[in-house]
This record gives C-alpha cells, sequence and structure tokens, in this order.
C-alpha cells in the first residue's frame, strides 16, 4: 500500500504505509488542495490551486512512477 502527502513546495511525497519508507518524489502543481489514494488502482490523486490535477499511476517498472499533469 502507497501513502501520498502532496506538500507545498509542488511535490508529492510516495511512501510505503507499512515501513514507512520514502519510495519517490514526484512534481505536482501549486497551491496543493487535497490528496487521496485509490487502493483499486494504486493512483495517487493531488487538486491543486492553480487549477491542475495530478494523477501519479503505480510503475509498470518497479521504481518508476508514471505521472499525468491534467489541466483546466
Amino acid at each position: 500500500m502507497v501513502v501520498d502527502a502532496g506538500c507545498y513546495n509542488k511535490h508529492m511525497a510516495i511512501s510505503d504505509a507499512e515501513s514507512g519508507r520514502l519510495i519517490t518524489m514526484v512534481p505536482i502543481g501549486s497551491g496543493v488542495d487535497a490528496n487521496t489514494f485509490d487502493p483499486s488502482t494504486e493512483d495517487a490523486f493531488a487538486s491543486n490551486g492553480d487549477g491542475t490535477l495530478t494523477v501519479v499511476q503505480p510503475p509498470i517498472v518497479p521504481g518508476s512512477f508514471t505521472l499525468l499533469v491534467l489541466e483546466q
């Protein structure tokens, strides 16, 4: 399981929920409003004050996440 935390430094921390180990940091939009994680797809989301939605998809190859930024 993954835990995500968005920060005002325009990054989201992706962590292992069991060990607490930081897996990676990914860039997100400005002014994060909220984060969530969908356990069924393992996608992490950040809605951002700049009107973007960041979607982080689980790795196909271990350690390489897919990052999508959707703009308004």
